[in-house]
């Protein structure tokens, strides 16, 4: 068998490819004292058919990888490293090169490089390969694993959401996430698929929705929206506890996690205000079609 040389893409990852992802991801992390981002829930879903993952291989040995993460918009986001030891030798670049060519063939329209906020290799990645710095998160974790004491708001409650509250579900993204609405709809149908959609209802109203992920020790918060006419009213705040909860007891996961806009101050609030607390820094870079490729 020919050894592994060069770029190498994949749809699905076996365990050997994930267990070497694992092995890199430690040798980055340790030498930098970071933290990388790399989705591992996804990583590891083996039902995605586009190859979204690109490796890079020196004599069958994994020197570099960069996974592709879509969430049904207009944008791919990206999250890789490179091997200290073959560091400067254009890597990265070719990895990044193979991303771009990826999104075209998908009418993808912006590649979004995600980069640890205290590495400075992975900032000095991103400038050569030219893309623009566009916006910061705070990563957010709860391990308080006692269970919240909810006041009780009369009509509100979440629950599972069905493939009957698939229009609901893409009202919400677009009016939270001021998406096109075929983008919201595309959002809201794959996060149906996975099912851990979560819809908060006012008196059988759909007010707002959430998506709990379940990964290795917590459960992760994102897609989180309440509808604008009923926002500042504390539904967003008893929504969130009830998530909380939920993740305690249906998923038996102590722990929760989040993202959230270092600039918005509103949302950075609630999640203090429900025990969560900033552990990390994330940096956001684009490359735009037109623009960058």
């Amino acid at each position: 068998m020919n050894a592994l040389q060069g770029i190498v893409k994949r749809s699905q990852l076996t365990k050997q490819e994930l267990d070497d992802i694992k092995v890199l991801e430690d040798i980055c992390s340790n030498y930098e004292n970071i933290t990388l981002k790399l989705n591992w829930s996804m990583l590891r879903d083996n039902k995605r058919d586009s190859e979204n993952h690109i490796f890079y291989y020196e004599n069958n040995v994994l020197v570099g990888f960069l996974g592709l993460y879509y969430f049904g918009r207009d944008e791919i986001e990206a999250s890789g490293m490179v091997h200290p030891e073959y560091r400067r030798r254009g890597i990265y670049k070719q990895l990044v090169q193979t991303a771009k060519e990826e999104c075209s063939s998908r009418s993808i329209s912006c590649l979004i490089l995600i980069c640890p906020g205290n590495s400075a290799s992975g900032h000095a990645f991103c400038k050569n390969v030219g893309s623009d710095y566009s916006f910061t998160e705070y990563y957010m974790e709860r391990n308080d694993n006692t269970l919240m004491d909810i006041p009780a708001v009369s009509g509100l409650g979440i629950r599972q959401a069905m493939k009957e509250d698939l229009d609901a579900i893409a009202r919400l993204n677009q009016n939270g996430f001021d998406m096109a609405l075929e983008d919201a709809a595309n959002f809201a149908s794959s996060s149906l698929l996975k099912g851990d959609t979560l819809i908060a209802e006012l008196n059988g109203t759909a007010i707002g929705k959430l998506n709990l992920r379940d990964t290795d020790n917590h459960a992760f918060i994102y897609g989180f929206v309440v509808a604008k006419e009923f926002r500042g009213k504390g539904y967003g705040r008893n929504i969130l506890m009830n998530a909380v909860v939920y993740s305690q007891e249906k998923m038996n996961r102590l722990h929760q996690s989040l993202e959230v806009a270092a600039t918005n101050d509103r949302a950075l609030g609630l999640y203090k205000s429900c025990g969560f607390v900033e552990k990390s820094k994330i940096d956001y870079y684009e490359l735009k079609k037109g623009v960058h490729f």
